[in-house]
């Protein structure tokens, strides 16, 4: 079988018991005539596993057919987190525990009609087995349906809805099993060497078994570690699911779809979700995704190489408090295009018929709950009917990050101590999303790097690694980053890189840590919180202040979140939170709040380069003005040699993007433009000629287009 299966266009359709049988062959017709190549059906567990033994599978098997006959390639989602009732009768042990000891009773919640969320402990064994003698009978069951394209095994990964928080009294799961495994796991990670952790957490356990599950989340190590540890379960969770669909039923395709742990919802922390690990064993990568163009970097980077889908699409999203936009063809090229342009090759639509059970009703649909069609009905036909005699030529292109010289920092370790620090990630997730907006308009490809690819030289072929507030860091991961600025790179990063030693356990006496200060010749000498900043003064410091930088600080003389930084340049920039002074010699210093003593300095390391900043630029450009950061990204870009792909040219500081996609052979097929701005902007695509798939526009090599505003256009070249 491929791993690149070609591009998927299609719809999820049934999650039992809605829509109604009734409804099913006219349904399934109109997906037909309105292009639609795929279906996708639930195969839930209280549902189809009445008793122990007992399996009802006649609404499915009637969809499968029904399918078939409208030459509808379906994926089958298996669906765990509705339990049959009959399981807690047999292992009222297994339900999972919050850390005060109270157990998480089984419910129904708006996308989980049939109750049963969340679900059991994953750490049960006597539900383990449970879980897999319905998955064995289920692939059995249809794995030789005519029907049957693929197993998408797991639903949206997470430990347990509706319990996502970073909050530690919020945190699943406690139940003993849990604990027990946790134990058995830091064995194996400290090498049975209870000495070393007690070392590393500042403890005095004789054995293993008597390490208490962290349940406060006010130390550090302990707690990344028991997040670690969820996270590892829950990734050994989808190995064991691709195991068996593997073992029975080799000949079709597998994988799961994530919500991208991008968020200050889906993380390491609450859901304790590791995207790469969880797809480990998956065949293609796939997501929950709904038109947020940074998403695409964090999916493109986890894909590693394998096809992207987006199988739920949410441009539909509503609920019976707010009912769905009125959505036409711009915006639905608005949001599938960008998503193409950053590596996505195919879309199941969330869902077919809009919901009728539960708060989710009557929103979703890309038909009415009474399945006449809609505005977007036709909208998604037309776009479907114009791409599709491209689609396999899409799908014969990597994305984007597969190219990227730029990479971005994120270590799940350094999430969870951000989480325990601040008892949120909501900081942390401004910062990304200060960040990415600066590269993204750049039409810059930017490729993720983890802490495991970090160690495991996933740097290499970067030119460019941005570190938004690195607190954490392991041993490895600060080896590995010396290294490869050593040997030509260019680190921009926030402030107190490495403060906190994860090797060790223990926060660094000098910041840089982990040996960086020595490696890379600075220091942070003087530290305190913006908040203690006197900004009374800085019409004194000479800082100069536009109207937009006066207002994202306020009228407060006394120190805020955000704070002024005068530029060498002579312009200005903003810092949050964070505030420290630097030292070392053979500094440039690039901006400061007191004169003399510089907050952003560079220096050259070896044939590389650092750029620190001792505040968080990230957050700052989220809360207040991001014309500083992006002047001072531009800087480092062209210190580095860094331009966009091409022959790309975009107006200064526009949200305008243009993504080139190439074959595998290296050739460049067609480019993706995207204007999010009101009004028209030009730019060039780069290239040789062009041809507009939905607008038939003619560019000449070397020419300039007019991108209409809030428009998307995919170009294919000629």
């Amino acid at each position: 079988m491929s791993d690149h299966p070609g591009f998927l266009f299609g719809a999820q359709y049934y999650r039992a018991p809605t829509p109604s049988a009734d409804c099913w062959e006219g349904d399934l017709r109109r997906m037909r005539e309105l292009g639609l190549t795929s279906a996708k059906f639930w195969v839930q567990w209280r549902w189809s596993h009445r008793a122990p033994g007992r399996f009802v599978f006649d609404d499915l098997d009637r969809l499968m057919d029904l399918a078939a006959a409208n030459g509808l390639a379906v994926h089958l989602n298996t669906i765990f987190d509705v339990p049959p009732l009959w399981l807690f009768e047999t292992f009222p042990d297994a339900l999972p525990l919050l850390p005060d000891g109270r157990a998480v009773i089984p419910h129904e919640v708006a996308h989980r009609q049939l109750g049963g969320s969340p679900g059991p402990s994953l750490h049960h064994p006597g539900a383990r087995a449970a879980r897999e003698e319905f998955l064995r009978a289920a692939v059995l069951h249809f794995r030789g349906h005519p029907a049957l394209a693929a197993w998408d095994v797991w639903n949206e990964p997470e430990i347990g809805f509706p319990y996502r928080a970073t909050d530690a009294d919020r945190l699943l799961d406690y139940n003993p099993h849990a604990i027990a495994g946790f134990q058995a796991w830091l064995g194996r990670r400290y090498g049975g060497d209870i000495a070393r952790l007690n070392q590393v957490w500042g403890r005095c356990y004789d054995r293993f078994e008597q390490v208490e599950a962290p349940r406060t989340g006010l130390c550090l190590n302990d707690f990344v570690d028991w997040r670690l540890f969820q996270a590892e379960t829950m990734s050994g969770e989808a190995d064991w699911r691709f195991a068996v669909v593997r073992e029975l039923d080799p000949g079709h395709l597998r994988f799961l779809h994530l919500v991208p742990n991008f968020t200050d919802c889906w993380n390491a922390v609450g859901t304790a979700t590791d995207d790469a690990g969880l797809l480990r064993g998956a065949q293609v990568a796939a997501a929950t995704g709904a038109g947020r163009p940074w998403w695409f970097a964090h999916m493109a980077s986890v894909a590693a190489g394998r096809t992207l889908w987006n199988t739920e699409v949410h441009i539909n999203f509503g609920s019976t408090a707010m009912h769905q936009r009125v959505l036409g063809l711009d915006a639905v090229r608005r949001d599938l295009l960008a998503q193409i342009g950053g590596g996505v090759r195919g879309f199941q639509f969330w869902q077919f018929r809009a919901e009728v059970l539960g708060t989710e009703a009557p929103a979703w649909g890309m038909v009415r709950p009474d399945g006449s069609d809609r505005p977007i009905t036709t909208a998604i036909a037309d776009f479907w009917r114009t791409l599709r005699p491209h689609a396999e030529g899409l799908a014969e292109c990597p994305a984007p990050a597969a190219r990227a010289e730029v990479g971005l920092w994120r270590s799940d370790g350094n999430e969870i101590a951000q989480a325990a620090i601040h008892r949120d990630l909501a900081r942390l997730s401004a910062s990304l999303d200060g960040w990415l907006p600066r590269l993204h308009w750049r039409s810059l490809p930017v490729r993720l790097v983890d802490r495991r690819g970090t160690a495991g030289g996933a740097l290499a072929g970067l030119r460019l690694l941005v570190m938004p507030q690195p607190y954490w860091l392991t041993q490895e991961e600060a080896d590995a980053v010396a290294a490869w600025v050593e040997a030509g790179g260019t680190l921009l990063c926030d402030a107190h890189l490495a403060g906190y030693d994860g090797s060790r356990g223990r926060h660094s006496a000098q910041v840089p840590g982990c040996g960086l200060a020595a490696r890379f010749g600075l220091r942070e000498a003087e530290s305190c919180s913006s908040f203690h900043l006197d900004l009374q003064r800085r019409e004194a410091l000479a800082i100069a202040i536009n109207d937009d930088v006066r207002k994202a600080l306020g009228d407060s003389a006394s120190g805020g979140r955000l704070f002024p930084l005068a530029c060498a340049d002579g312009g200005t920039l903003l810092g949050a939170e964070r505030y420290a002074e630097l030292e070392g010699d053979g500094l440039e210093a690039l901006a400061w709040f007191h004169p003399g003593k510089p907050v952003v300095v560079t220096r050259a390391v070896g044939r590389g380069r650092v750029v620190y900043a001792g505040t968080d630029l990230g957050l700052a450009a989220k809360l207040g003005d991001p014309a500083g950061l992006d002047r001072l990204l531009g800087q480092v870009l062209e210190r580095a040699g860094i331009a966009a792909p091409g022959g790309i040219a975009i107006p200064a500081g526009r949200r305008v993007r243009v993504d080139h996609l190439h074959d595998r052979s290296g050739r460049l097929r067609f480019a993706v433009a995207h204007n999010d701005e009101d009004a028209p902007q030009e730019a060039a695509l780069g290239g040789g000629g062009w041809r507009g798939l939905f607008d038939a526009q003619e560019v000449s090599p070397g020419a300039r287009v007019m991108l209409a505003g809030r428009s998307a256009e995919l170009f294919v070249a000629v």
